[in-house]
């Protein structure tokens, strides 16, 4: 098992494996919801959205509905299945990110 310090000493090439986490914010996904689709899919499109982010579990809203855009690519078919499998995975798999001293570990619920 991983324990928290010894995440900071993996690298790759010598390089610290190290990667930048995008801010991301409502207005972002407007943004990317008003350049891939039409004005009249605007108000589905964001109903689809809305249903990530609900749930307690539910985690990083903006930026799993920014995935979720990549990945449809201005399909509403793809965003609509994109929303309903993030909701869902998020449920199954749970990590637990360890404090200082503690082993990683990731719950599982059926």
């Amino acid at each position: 098992m991983l324990d928290h310090d010894s995440l900071s000493e993996y690298t790759l090439r010598g390089m610290p494996l190290t990667q930048p986490i995008p801010q991301v914010t409502p207005v972002d996904v407007e943004r990317i919801v008003r350049r891939d689709f039409s004005a009249d899919d605007y108000a589905t499109v964001m109903t689809i959205l809305d249903g990530y982010g609900r749930e307690n579990w539910h985690r990083e809203r903006e930026r799993v509905q920014l995935a979720a855009l990549k990945v449809a690519n201005a399909s509403i078919e793809k965003l609509r299945a994109c929303i309903e499998s993030a909701g869902s995975r998020a449920n199954a798999m749970k990590p637990t990110l360890p404090q200082k001293g503690e082993s990683y570990s990731v719950a599982y619920s059926s």
